[in-house]
Parts: C-alpha cells; sequence; structure tokens
C-alpha cells in the first residue's frame, strides 16, 4: 500500500499545475493501493506541527517543485558599466529558477524518516541541493503537466511493487532487493539518508529511550537544525564532540557531518570549512566525498570528479568504493564527457571480480548508460546484470519498459513475463498485456488486463473494454458457454463449436507466444556476450586481419590504423539464370542454359568501438552475367551490425540489419 504525502505550492499562480496533479492522484485511488495527502493551505509555514505529523504513517513523500524565483550567483554578476559599480547584469544562460525553501525542507524531513522520496520537478528548476531521492526525479513543463503521468505511474507502480517485496507479502517470490548484507556494500553515504533511513526506527524511539549512538545525535542535530531550534542544535553538537574528543579521526568525521547537515538545511556555504578539514585528515574517504557533492552542487563537476575517485581510492568498503565511482561516472555525464563516464566504471571490472561486485558494476554502467539515452548500451548493461541478479525487479521493469518503447516487444513480453509472475501487480500485469497485444495475442492480452484491473489498475480497465469490443473475449464466453450448458435443451452442435473454438485459440497462442520467446534466446545471449567483450579489456592485434567465410561468401577483414577495419573481396563463381537465360535466347525455359561467371564484390567497412566490439557496414556488389537494365537494379546489397571478436581473433559473432531493420545473428570463421 502506498500512503503518500504530497507537499505542494500553494500559490496561486501554480494552481492548474497542483490541481492537474491532484486529479491524477485521485484517479490512481481507483488504480491501485494508494492513499494521498497533503497540507492545508493554513499550514503552509514550514514543517508546522501538524505537517510531520501528517507524515508519520506515510511511506512515500512526492515533492512537486515549481518554479519560484530566479536564483543567481554572484561570480556569474557582470559590471553593466564601469562608472556604475552598483548594478551588473547577467546572461540568460546562466540564470535558473529556484523552487520553494519550505517543500525543500519538507523534503529533507521525509528522507530523515526513512520515507522514499519521488521528486516532480518543474522544467528550468535549479538543481536541488543536498536532497538525494531513492527514485528518479521526473520533469515536466507548465501547462503539460499530463505528459510525465506515464512516468508517474510507472515510478508509482515500481515503489508499489518494492514494496511488496520488501514486506514479504504474499504471492511474490523475488527475494528482498537488498540484503542487509548489499545495504552495507552498496548503499549511498548520502548524509540525508545515511543515519537515519529506517522509518521505524524513528516509531520505536517515540516508545523506548533510545540510547545516544550516532544514530541517535545525527537525528536529533538534523531535526534541531530543521526547526531552528539552535540552542538544541549546539548541545548535541556539543555533546558528540565531548563524546569523540580522545578520538580525533571521528572528531574530524563529525564535523563534516555537521557541515553537511548545516549545507542542506540551512544554505550555509560549509566548502572551504570542508577543504580546512581535508589538510588536517587528506586521506579521510568521506570528506572527499562531501566535498564532491559540494562541487556538484554548484555545477563544477570537474572537482566533484576529482575528489568522487579520491574518496573512492580512499574507501576500504567494496560497494562504497563502486558507490562513489558511479557518482564520478555521473558527473562525467552532467560535464558532457560520456566515454569517461563508461570507462571509469569499466577500470573496476575485471574478468576475476566477484559476481557480487559484477553485479554493481554492471548495474552502474546501466544507470549512466540509460543517463546517457544510449538505449542498445543500456539494455546491453542491463541484461548482464540481470543475468548476473535476477531479482533485481526494478532494472528489469526499466528494462522492459524501454523494450517497449523501442518496439522490441517479445523481449518487454520477456520480461514482464518474469515480473508479473514474480511480482504480481497492476503495473506489471498492465504492461504484460500491452505486450501481449502488440505481438497479436489478444486472449492473453485480455487475461493480463483482467489480472490487472483486479490488481486495481484504471488504465488496464480501459485497455480490457478496447479489447472485449473487439477480440478475445475468451474467458467470458466460456462462462456463458458453460451457463448455456446447464439448460437441458441448448444447442449441442453450436456449444460445442464454440468451445472446441476457445481451446483452439488458446492452444494458437500458447504456439504462438513459445515461439516468440524461442526467437528471442539467441538476441539475450549476444547482448551478454556483448557486454563481456565491451567491458574486459583486450587490445585487437594483427591476428584479426585476413579472410572471413561468412553467410555472404568470402570477406576480407583487416585491422587499420585508428581501430579501423577494412577489406574488399572479389570472387568469381558459375551461375545460371535459367529465365533470363531462356528470355535473351528466344526458347522455352526447358532450355539448358549456357553457363555465365558472376562477380561478387564484397567491401567491409568497421570501426572498433571498445576492446572486442565493432560496428559495421557490409556492401556487396553482384556484377550479373547479363547486363541489361533489369538486372542493373539488384546489383547491391547492404548489411550493418555490431560484432563481438573472440579472444583467439577466430571467430566474430554478429548482429546484423539487413535495408529492411531485420535483425539476424551470424558467426564469421577465419580460414
Amino acid at each position: 500500500m502506498i500512503k503518500a504525502f504530497v507537499g505542494h505550492s500553494f500559490d496561486s499562480e501554480d494552481e492548474s499545475i497542483i490541481t492537474a496533479f491532484k486529479k491524477m492522484f485521485n484517479s490512481l485511488r481507483t488504480s491501485m493501493a494508494f492513499e494521498w495527502e497533503d497540507a492545508e493551505a493554513t499550514q503552509i509555514k514550514p514543517l508546522s506541527k501538524k505537517v510531520p505529523q501528517k507524515m508519520a504513517d506515510k511511506n512515500l513523500f512526492i515533492g512537486i517543485f515549481t518554479r519560484k524565483h530566479i536564483e543567481l550567483e554572484l561570480k556569474q554578476l557582470i559590471p553593466s558599466k564601469p562608472w556604475n559599480k552598483n548594478k551588473y547584469v547577467i546572461r540568460r544562460a546562466d540564470c535558473a529558477y529556484g523552487t520553494s525553501y519550505w517543500i525543500t525542507q519538507e523534503s529533507g524531513y521525509a528522507i530523515a524518516q526513512g520515507m522514499v522520496t519521488l521528486f516532480l520537478i518543474e522544467k528550468g528548476v535549479r538543481e536541488l541541493k543536498g536532497l538525494h531521492a531513492d527514485m528518479e526525479h521526473i520533469y515536466f513543463e507548465r501547462g503539460k503537466e499530463s505528459e510525465c503521468f506515464v512516468k508517474l505511474n510507472e515510478a508509482l507502480g515500481q515503489f508499489l511493487s518494492e514494496s511488496k517485496i520488501n514486506n514479504g507479502k504474499k504471492g511474490s517470490n523475488i527475494p528482498p532487493k537488498q540484503s542487509e548484507k548489499d545495504i552495507a556494500t552498496a548503499a549511498s553515504e548520502n548524509i540525508a539518508v545515511q543515519e537515519a533511513t529506517e522509518a521505524d526506527e524513528a516509531q520505536e524511539v517515540k516508545k523506548h529511550k533510545e540510547k545516544k549512538d550516532d544514530k541517535y545525535y545525527f537525528r536529533e542535530m538534523y531535526f534541531a537544525l530543521l526547526e531552528k531550534e539552535n540552542a538544541k542544535f549546539e548541545q548535541l553538537k556539543n555533546e558528540v564532540f565531548e563524546k569523540y574528543k580522545a578520538d580525533e579521526d571521528g572528531t574530524i568525521e563529525w564535523q563534516a557531518k555537521v557541515l553537511s547537515l548545516e549545507s542542506l538545511l540551512t544554505q550555509k556555504d560549509v566548502l572551504n570549512d570542508l577543504k580546512e578539514l581535508q589538510k588536517k585528515k587528506p586521506e579521510n574517504a568521506l570528506i572527499a566525498y562531501y566535498i564532491g557533492e559540494e562541487y556538484e552542487k554548484y555545477k563544477n563537476y570537474e572537482q566533484a570528479i576529482d575528489e568522487y575517485l579520491k574518496s573512492a581510492r580512499l574507501e576500504k568498503q567494496v560497494g562504497s568504493k563502486l558507490h562513489r565511482v558511479s557518482l564520478a561516472a555521473h558527473a562525467y555525464v552532467k560535464n558532457g564527457q560520456k566515454n569517461e563516464a563508461i570507462n571509469i566504471l569499466l577500470k573496476e571490472l575485471h574478468e576475476d571480480s566477484p559476481d557480487d561486485e559484477k553485479r554493481l558494476i554492471y548495474g552502474y554502467l546501466a544507470d549512466i548508460a540509460k543517463a546517457m539515452e544510449d538505449n542498445e548500451l543500456f539494455t546491453v548493461f542491463a541484461e548482464k546484470a540481470l543475468a548476473i541478479n535476477p531479482s533485481n525487479s526494478s532494472l528489469r521493469f526499466s528494462l522492459a519498459y524501454k523494450y517497449s518503447n523501442m518496439d522490441k516487444d517479445v523481449l518487454a513480453l520477456y520480461h514482464y513475463n518474469i515480473l508479473a509472475a514474480n511480482s504480481p501487480d497492476s503495473s506489471n500485469c498492465n504492461n504484460l498485456g500491452v505486450a501481449y497485444a502488440s505481438l497479436g495475442m489478444p486472449s492473453k492480452a485480455v487475461e493480463s488486463y483482467i489480472r490487472a484491473s483486479e490488481l486495481g489498475a484504471t488504465i488496464s480497465r480501459a485497455n480490457l473494454a478496447q479489447k472485449l469490443l473487439n477480440e478475445g473475449f475468451i474467458d467470458y464466453a466460456n462462462n456463458q458457454l458453460k451457463e448455456a450448458m446447464k439448460s437441458e435443451d441448448y444447442e449441442k452442435d453450436n456449444v460445442g463449436r464454440a468451445l472446441l473454438r476457445i481451446d483452439s485459440i488458446r492452444e494458437e497462442e500458447n504456439k504462438k507466444e513459445k515461439e516468440a520467446l524461442e526467437g528471442i534466446a539467441g538476441e539475450r545471449r549476444f547482448k551478454q556476450d556483448y557486454a563481456d567483450a565491451y567491458s574486459i579489456g583486450f587490445i585487437v592485434s594483427e591476428a584479426l586481419s585476413g579472410e572471413w567465410n561468412s553467410k555472404h561468401g568470402k570477406i576480407e577483414i583487416h585491422l587499420e590504423s585508428g581501430n579501423n577495419l577494412y577489406g574488399k573481396k572479389e570472387e568469381t563463381v558459375e551461375g545460371n539464370n535459367l529465365y533470363l537465360a531462356a528470355m535473351l535466347a528466344g526458347s522455352s525455359v526447358g532450355t539448358t542454359p549456357e553457363k555465365r561467371i558472376v562477380k561478387f564484390i564484397r567491401t567491409f567497412e568497421g570501426k572498433i568501438i571498445k576492446n572486442r566490439t565493432f560496428e559495421y557496414k557490409l556492401k556487396i556488389e553482384r556484377q550479373p552475367p547479363y547486363s541489361t537494365l533489369l538486372a542493373q537494379d539488384l546489383t547491391i546489397t547492404e548489411f550493418s551490425g555490431y560484432g563481438i571478436i573472440s579472444k583467439e581473433m577466430n571467430l566474430i559473432k554478429v548482429m546484423e540489419l539487413d535495408k529492411d531493420k531485420k535483425q539476424t545473428f551470424l558467426e564469421m570463421i577465419k580460414t
């Protein structure tokens, strides 16, 4: 069950935006296990006493961040005129909108309470300083709010699925997304979630007197700052520093945590203070991490990357190290350095790496590819990550959804089938129905829509209505026929034929589904092999050069400078053209034609993408035995695709596309 608190603006200028989202939230009440509540207009004072009370029993915070005011940075101000030192101008490109400070505070409070956060951000709002949501941000455009509703529904469906899994509800065989061991190796050290992520802990504190440990101090200082209880904050700070006075490392780390809290909740500029701490302890991983976050808030991505990588280098815990490398990779993407983003993660990947590390790295690589909007690379890394860790349902949903958008419906069907079987919720079952419908399996689509509808999906009811109007009326028809058979004078022939037709439809669609799913095994295996070939370091040498046997005949491939591949092969074969020979000779088709020599010219052009992977184009020119206008139209055929070179460089696996984008998986063997 999703119990959401919605934080939003009450300004009249934002009324149309908030109304649009409220209508969406109200409709979701009938489509999934979803309830929501917001503050009342009279309670818009930041974190009034009633707001925390309303959040107390909620498990999801939805923040709607609308544009409020222009935010400027002093260093970007430009004097307008030399003689007027009090007037400045700023470039439009350097301007960005800020959002409501009190909604930001509410978000921080929700994070500290252990609530999952979902941020709906109006385009143009400056990056939210210090707030890191567990779920990805969803951006919307003023006046076009409905365009983000599909992503919003997907995110909520995913959260509902994860909450069912983690609560161990009946009907789910997928283990929790992260075990306690996994959390220890993969969780973010974000100060807003590090030591106060369990919602039930806050409830337990109210019932029992709590030991004053690090979690206690962190949480209490957070709330003291949030509620502007400065005296209490100073008291807590003094207590924790007194506790660690004999531990220099502990004292400095707590100083860094306090500075980060102040940056998050009071917008205090703490970068220089953190750098001063780093001078005292230059080998402290946590301080470098916090400095990286500060640089990233101000879009100084190069400095952020340096600090994240320094933190990773100093970190002893493998999961934390990989997480910080992934932060550097995301900063590279934001800085427009996509190759560096991939490479920095690949440096951590080795053939002998443990599976626990590989699944993390491939998962991070999938995230980076998604941020780069590289669909093919995202699917490659996601398939590999799921091969190692099949229980990652959130990644599987993202992959299935991406396949749907790429018109790869069979691959989407494969993954939605797994999700619907192991984590049956309205989103998974509805999307499974869409995949069936796209593949021309109406009865299976209807069954999935009915299942999703029973789980409360409004969109599935609409899909179901459309299908029932047109086709696939299987279960309903079956029930009607069974009722008809109860009558003594039912028409046995008609009813019998109808029942046989139902069985026939089901049998046909089961066969069609089986054949469709069998057809994707090669593509999934190729993607997983491609991920390995792309990721693990390898230098292609001259041993690759030579003649290769292929489906299209003999092909020359040579390794040239700059990782380029090129080859041109001419081959002549004897060929008969029975019809053309007869036509030209004026004889009947039964006449034995004269043998003619046909020349083929096969030109191969490609480039190594990374390690053992490459892309290529193949042009095949056929010079026919008879030079006629009719024959000339058929002389050139072109293909393109991606390839994987074996480590021995004697076998190449390719995924090839013809001019109609028909996909084929082939092998080439070196002669």
